[in-house]
Order: structure tokens, then sequence, then C-alpha cells
């Protein structure tokens, strides 16, 4: 069985010298959750990067960023040409704000009626795209990236060149969005609640199990209001967690696409009338959610045809064939060892306690390792305290448990607990490292 890799080293040096001061987890590891170069590159949550982390409280700059490629289906319809336009036009879109300086080739200006318009002349940037694709543009800009609510109209206006292809592509955009930063300020306001969701996420889990814990947890804690703010589109969801199915299906999309899956929105007539809802790509296999009635109206493949047929050609000319069976949702079951263990062994170690509750000053400093012959010096009182708690986690527990126990002069077995407990767990040599202090569990690479 391997020792630990990022611990063992530094508080076994600690555990020596008995020192009274505190370890810190910069001891233990000086590593960080976000490789925040690679995450500025993309807004894509769980990054393209192998070792990838969930990206949460996203700055300004990130909220604004488009999403890998690969998570746009309306994109995936589209020519090579096609998918250049895309990239281009959908960065100027998502970056929008009426003050910026645009670009030579991008014309901005405020209507009479207080709507925005937006220019694009595609020849100025050698870009020849061919109508076809240009033409889905607008319909498909707004149910592959619910980002775009602040788009409204839904026939799409281009200019062609002599040779046919494309030479203008003309966006307008909301009144309440034309003439003001309130665009970029509801994007970055919404992550707030957008992070609250994604911490639930850990980058272990499969994308079954990500798409799982945000569809429950989501589902629940969104309230379905009508009349509310932003209440078809994502803003009411993700900024006072109201919204019908509208908000809800592209709030959901969001959510899964900062998770890294594939998402699109969708509408159509169901027994109780007009509703959305979603499909979401796990693997190779498309399936069906309904976060607005939760409960079992998620995972589904082709039996959700049965009560949400989707409007044909209104999202996109070609919809995603669902997979033939539903999903086994046991397969969708995140079990989180690490912190099973660590919260198994914090118990150990409150048993160990209340049975010297009586006497808790005699305790100076505690270290343990398991599995480990390595004996500590200290007082008799350390030295029984170490092999109570050695003897109570003993074989229990896959891979190495470290733990420490520092006195800062507690009276109260809680006081200890929250305050001077450490654990360290690791699996295996190659597993993640984690860390419970300050009543806190930390996941470190």
């Amino acid at each position: 069985m391997k020792r630990l890799t990022k611990f063992s080293s530094i508080a076994l040096a600690s555990a020596l010298l008995f020192t009274s001061v505190p370890f810190t987890s910069a001891d233990a590891a000086n590593v960080t959750t976000v490789n925040q170069e690679v995450a500025n590159q993309s807004l894509q949550s769980y990054l393209a990067d192998a070792n990838g982390y969930t990206v949460l409280n996203a700055t300004q700059e990130q909220v604004k960023l488009p999403f890998e490629g690969e998570l746009y289906y309306g994109r995936s319809l589209l020519t090579d040409d096609g998918k250049k336009a895309w990239d281009f036009i959908i960065r100027e879109m998502l970056a929008f704000s009426p003050t910026k300086d645009f670009a030579d080739g991008i014309k901005y200006e405020v209507l009479s009626d207080g709507r925005g318009r937006m220019i694009f002349d595609l020849n100025k940037f050698g870009i020849k795209a061919h109508p076809d694709d240009i033409k889905h543009f607008n319909k498909y800009f707004k149910e592959s990236e619910p980002r775009m609510f602040h788009i409204k109209n839904w026939a799409q206006e281009y200019t062609r060149n002599q040779d046919g292809t494309v030479k203008t592509v003309t966006f307008y955009i909301a009144r309440e969005y034309a003439n003001n930063e309130e665009y970029q300020k509801t994007l970055f306001d919404m992550e707030k609640k957008t992070t609250e969701f994604l911490s639930l996420v850990d980058d272990r889990m499969t994308d079954a199990q990500k798409a799982k814990i945000l569809f429950e947890n989501f589902s629940q804690s969104t309230k379905y209001v009508v009349g509310s703010k932003g209440q078809s589109d994502m803003t009411g969801a993700l900024l006072r967690g109201e919204a019908i199915c509208g908000g809800y299906s592209y709030s959901f999309q969001y959510l899964l696409q900062r998770a890294g899956i594939q998402a699109i929105y969708l509408t159509g007539h169901t027994e109780v009338g007009y509703h959305a809802w979603n499909y979401f790509k796990i693997g190779d296999e498309w399936y069906f959610a309904d976060s607005t009635w939760g409960g079992t109206y998620f995972f589904k493949g082709k039996s959700a045809l049965n009560t949400h047929p989707p409007l044909e050609k209104t999202h996109f000319e070609v919809l995603p064939e669902l997979a033939d069976k539903d999903f086994n949702l046991n397969d969708a079951v995140f079990v989180d060892v690490e912190r099973n263990t660590i919260n198994a062994v914090k118990e150990e170690v409150r048993k160990v306690l209340n049975y010297y509750s009586f006497s808790l000053d005699y305790i100076d400093e505690v270290v343990v390792f398991e599995p480990s012959n390595l004996r500590m010096v200290g007082s008799e009182t350390d030295m029984d305290v170490a092999e109570r708690i050695r003897a109570a986690i003993k074989g229990k527990f896959n891979g190495t448990v470290s733990v420490m126990l520092t006195n800062n002069g507690y009276n109260f077995v809680s006081q200890f607990l929250e305050n001077g407990l450490y654990i360290g767990y690791q699996q295996s040599e190659d597993s993640p490292f984690f860390e419970y202090r300050n009543g806190k569990i930390e996941r470190y690479q």
C-alpha cells in the first residue's frame, strides 16, 4: 500500500518535532484547483485539460467567453465555413457592450425604437459563409447558447455577395440591453447562483453523475413563478431562483454546459400545453430532461417522446435522436469515498476524545499515520490517545490516513473537532489528496 505523496514528508517532520503550531494547508500542498490560464481561454467548467477542474466564481472576463465548439449542437450542423462564421460572431455577441470599441467590419447602432442593431461584414474578416448556414444562426444560437437572451429577432437578416456567399449578417439587441451595460452585468450577477450549483460537481464524477446531481438540486431549489422577471430565459432562475418552463430549461442547459456536457433547448406540446425541456448528451447518446417537472422526467431515451414530442425544425433543422433505452440511474450515483472516509475517521476521533473528555487538557499534540509502524514520542496521554485512534481506524480504509490533534487550550471535544483536528486522506499515490481542517474538507490534486 502506497504512502501519501503530498503530506507525509512535511507532516512527519512536524510530528517528530511535536510543535504546538497548527499545520496549514499551504504546508501540506501548494496546489490550486483551477488552472487559471486554461480557464481564461474558455468558460467550459470541465476544461479540455486532462486535469481540468470545475470553474467556480468565474470572472467578468470568463463569463462572456464562448464554450468549446463541441458543446454547441447548432454549430455541428454547419459546414466548415459556417463554423468559422459561428465562432467569430458568437464570441462578439457574448462580449456585447454598447460602449466597447467595435472592430472595423462590425457596426453597432441604437435604433429609434430602442433596439440595438449589430451588423457584421464577413468580407472584412475573410469569412465566406453560405446562406444555408447563416439563415439558421439566430435560432441555432439561442437554442445552443442560453446566454444569447439579449438577441430578440428570430428570422435571420443577411445580404449576399455576387458569388452568393454572405456579405453581412444582422442581429438585434433587446431594448433593455441596447444602450447600457446591463447585459454584461447580468452575465456576471448570475455567477453567484451558478456557482452554488456547480460547487456540487466533483471532477471525479462521470458526466452522468454530474448531470444527475445538477438536475436534482436545480429542479428542487427553483420555484415555478409566472410573471417573474426573466421567467422565460436563464436570468430569472439564476438571479432569483424563479422561472417558468423556458427559464428552467435555458438555465439547466447552461449548468450542463458549464459542467462540460452538450445540451440543447427544445419546446413542444404536452398534456398541459406548450412546454420547454432539454436534450443532453452523455457519451455518444442523447437523453431527455425536464427540470420543470423534475422527479422521474430525467435521463429518458425515446420513451420521452410519448409525453414530450418536440416541435420539428422549430429549433434545429435536424434534431438529435434519443437513446433507445432510458439511462440506468444506478450508474449515475456518485459515492464520495474520500469525504465519507474523512467523516468516518472524524467520528472515531470523536469517540476517543469523549473517553478523555474529563482530562482534555492533558492532551498536547497527537500524530497518527495509518498504516504505519512509526512510533512517536510524547506524553503518556498523547501516546495513549494516538494508539486508541490507530486501533479505531486500523485496516478500515483503503489508502493512507493521517491524523493530527493539536491542543490550543481547548476544553471541549467540539473545539478539538472543529479547530484542533487535522485529517489527511489519499486513496492511492495517484489519487487526489483530501484534508479536513477547521471544520471543512478541501481537495488538492
